[in-house]
């Protein structure tokens, strides 16, 4: 699998790709899905799946990641060397993952031949993280403070990026790509401490962009647990193509 574009590409091992799938992951592990779904994803390129996975920083701001990864995408598209423009393409997603999908079919005009949703996630921030009332809001709110004010001294700042850089040059190159698992969480945790709470859109704004899709997109949902049956029901019902 290899980082191209922002994105990362695993092409088929034998012969010519007969698809192409771009692949989105959950919260907090798709920041590096190529290794969070390495064998899945070698699963699929092993049945002749161009895969194009794109990594994300988890946020609040579920647009944004939708715009980044679909830009992503396009961009790692363009830059293939192999003729993949008249391929059957997909999206596919896990949890979170699945809504940023149809969130992109929501706001470009995207050329697919349908979705793969797995784990469909489209709760609220206190339900979909756990503790997240009860004990990271609090524990944000009470340190933020202090941590805002050591973050804005000069010194300290100029500290840690050496600290930071001297580590990175010291990593061997495969641990390097587990560092954006770890790059995500101060920008996430400065949210928590300037009072963000939910996601933006909320689950009903993201259920009422889902169902005016037009066309809609044939999407196939895989969920694990009543739950997520419950929270499919709620979106699928308002795709026509949707089983």
């Amino acid at each position: 699998m290899v980082d191209s574009q922002g994105a990362w590409v695993l092409k088929p091992k034998n012969g010519r790709a007969n698809s192409v799938v771009h692949f989105i992951g959950g919260i907090f592990v798709g920041a590096a899905p190529q290794l969070a779904y390495r064998l899945f994803l070698e699963h699929l390129a092993e049945k002749g799946v161009m895969v194009i996975a794109t990594p994300y920083a988890s946020g609040f701001d579920y647009f944004h990641i939708a715009d980044e990864a679909q830009f992503k995408f396009d961009r790692a598209l363009r830059f293939l060397q192999e003729p993949v423009q008249n391929l059957p393409t997909f999206g596919m997603g896990h949890s979170l993952g699945s809504v940023i999908h149809l969130l992109i079919g929501s706001r470009y005009a995207v050329q697919r031949s349908g979705n793969i949703l797995m784990a469909f996630n489209n709760k609220e921030a206190s339900l979909a993280i756990p503790l997240f009332s009860p004990v990271l809001v609090p524990m944000a709110q009470s340190i933020g403070p202090i941590l805002s004010q050591i973050a804005s001294s000069p010194t300290v700042r100029m500290g840690a990026e050496i600290t930071l850089k001297q580590i990175e040059n010291l990593t061997p190159p495969f641990m390097k790509q587990a560092f954006p698992l770890i790059e995500q969480l101060p920008p996430l945790y400065m949210d928590l401490v300037n009072g963000r709470e939910d996601f933006s859109p909320k689950p009903e704004e993201t259920r009422r962009l889902v169902c005016q899709l037009s066309p809609p997109l044939s999407s196939v949902f895989f969920c694990f647990g009543f739950h997520l049956l419950v929270q499919i029901a709620d979106v699928g019902m308002g795709l026509p193509n949707s089983r």
